[in-house]
């Protein structure tokens, strides 16, 4: 659903990371929501475990593999209330997480070629909507 070909895609690699610890304070002075009954710094290294490890008391833990995202995902977009084109969330990790499951950029494949007005999940008007402005960055490396 998300690569360009079943061969591409990455079963045991990992799609994403939670970001876990109890310095609630330590989370929160580095910008994040930190949730107690999770014991859980959110949207921090969710893609990315090195921006988790440097928050003081915290540790990047594996949350999914591509396989377990690929099972979720194709049962939430065969779920009658969502609506891939509209939801947030999904739309800002889903290129990292295409990255890492399918091998690289060439293998994405376009899963909003049906959506008609991209702009209607992030935007209020059309006209606001920069089409080929860059949306984010991601910092690669090896070392």
């Amino acid at each position: 659903a998300i690569c360009t070909s079943e061969e591409d895609f990455q079963t045991n690699e990992i799609a994403y990371y939670s970001c876990n610890g109890n310095n609630k304070q330590a989370c929160e002075n580095a910008g994040y929501e930190y949730n107690e009954d999770e014991l859980e710094c959110e949207d921090v290294g969710i893609t990315n475990p090195t921006e988790c490890n440097q928050i003081t008391d915290f540790n990047s833990v594996p949350r999914k593999t591509c396989g377990e995202f690929g099972v979720e995902m194709y049962a939430t977009l065969k779920s009658v209330d969502f609506d891939i084109c509209t939801e947030p969330s999904f739309i800002e990790n889903i290129g990292q997480v295409q990255s890492t499951c399918c091998g690289g950029v060439e293998n994405h494949k376009n899963i909003f070629a049906d959506c008609t007005k991209p702009y209607e999940a992030i935007c209020t008007s059309e006209e606001d909507f920069q089409t080929n402005e860059i949306a984010y960055y991601s910092c690669n490396g090896n070392n």
